[in-house]
């Protein structure tokens, strides 16, 4: 059973104008319709004024379009650059009961909840992830001559009435004698569903408590074993809520990367895409791990240096919940030499592009035109990698052994 004890710690001459919603923006007539030289002088400076109240009503409309404009751009990129870490638990620090704690009569500890608490408030997890944080306040603090109180953050799943012990952190201490939020690191798979409980490992360990509408608590003693299942202890009426919380992080997603790829021989700056990018340890192209910059939440940049030639490697970002890889592979590029004996210089042009290559330098013999001559000569030969846009030497001849005759059968006279 829980034991509660102490808690240890204008001008009045001029003709009249009015701009209604319909004739706003244009001139605006007179009331008096007087057609006089000096109702018209009136009229035009009436008309001047309507001007200038109409481009001072337009800049202040401008004004505040491009401060509504920043305001939402910047609201925008700071949304964008959060990490989506969702804590689950009880908002710290809350009020607290005065004078009054709770703890454990079993040697064994005991296990408190919150997991039917107002939205916002309960221990539930609404994804699946990993615990990277936790958090207790209100924990009883070392003393002098006391054994020191030790704690636990648990992982339930819920059976019914029953809950199974799924997961435990380390055991910890509150390091201090103030009341203060203590903050402890974990890395707690957790999934959509589960639930979040703070064990008092010994009855040396206290927690002061506080008071929400319909919190519904559930307190577990003794405090079960990870694959042991256990029934609340008793059925409070009252309204306790527990104040400890955990940050759940959700694993990485990739959508994209951009470039898909580029040359082997050269490094290159890929755009990654995705969401979860927080806490990322590492970004792999194949078995190869490459420096990154995480410029937000759903973007990072990655330095990919050269790599093996013509390979298709897959990309994998590594964060502290977990891996995932992007759905396309990035690609190596290079440029392999064709075969281009034989062919006329055009159709050598596209092959190389087809290759990813680039025609160098052209020379001639034996008189050849490069509208009628063919590659004799390649340098490098065929099937030589490059890399990417690499360029191709080609040396033109003339098919035959007789060029005077080839270039007499090319180029006929025209009949007398």
């Amino acid at each position: 059973m829980p034991v509660f004890g102490p808690n240890p710690d204008g001008d009045a001459t001029s003709a009249s104008y009015h701009l209604s919603p319909q004739s706003y923006g244009r001139y605006p007539t007179p009331k008096d319709k007087g057609a006089s030289v000096e109702g018209d002088e009136r009229t035009r400076s009436g008309r001047r004024r309507a001007d200038n109240v109409c481009r001072k009503h337009s800049a202040r409309r401008l004004s505040l379009l491009l401060i509504a404009s920043t305001t939402l751009a910047a609201f925008t990129w700071a949304s964008s650059s959060q990490a989506t870490v969702v804590t689950v638990g009880t908002p710290l620090p809350i009020h607290l009961a005065e004078n009054v704690s709770l703890g454990c009569s079993e040697t064994d500890g005991c296990v408190v909840t919150n997991p039917d608490a107002p939205k916002g408030t309960g221990d539930v997890s609404p994804i699946d992830g990993v615990i990277l944080r936790w958090r207790v306040y209100g924990a009883t603090v070392p003393t002098d001559g006391y054994p020191d109180p030790r704690y636990r953050l648990r992982v339930l799943s819920r059976q019914g009435y029953r809950y199974l012990g799924a997961g435990t952190s380390a055991t910890v201490g509150p390091v201090n004698s103030e009341r203060a939020v203590f903050t402890f690191p974990t890395h707690l798979p957790i999934r959509a569903g589960q639930i979040i409980a703070l064990e008092l490992a010994n009855r040396d360990a206290g927690l002061n408590f506080g008071f929400s509408p319909e919190a519904n608590p559930v307190f577990i003693e003794p405090a079960m074993r990870d694959g042991e299942s256990a029934s609340p202890s008793t059925a409070w009426g009252d309204t306790f809520i527990f104040p400890f919380n955990a940050d759940v992080l959700p694993p990485p997603m990739v959508s994209g990367i951009s470039p898909s790829g580029s040359s082997f021989a050269r490094t290159a700056t890929v755009v990654i895409s995705g969401q979860n990018f927080a806490e990322v340890q590492s970004v792999a192209f194949g078995s190869t791990q490459v420096g990154f910059t995480v410029n937000s939440d759903s973007q990072l940049t990655a330095t990919v240096p050269a790599g093996p030639r013509l390979a298709a490697v897959p990309v994998k970002v590594v964060t502290a919940a977990g891996s995932a890889e992007a759905p396309e592979t990035y690609t190596y590029e290079a440029c392999v030499v064709p075969k281009l004996k034989g062919k006329m210089l055009g159709a050598a042009r596209k092959a190389l592009l087809r290759r990813k290559c680039r025609l160098a330098a052209v020379s001639r013999r034996r008189h050849a035109q490069a509208k009628f001559g063919r590659v004799r000569r390649q340098s490098p030969r065929a099937g030589k990698v490059l890399p990417l846009g690499g360029r191709v030497k080609v040396t033109l001849g003339l098919e035959s052994d007789n060029p005077e005759r080839e270039r007499r059968d090319s180029n006929p006279r025209p009949p007398a």
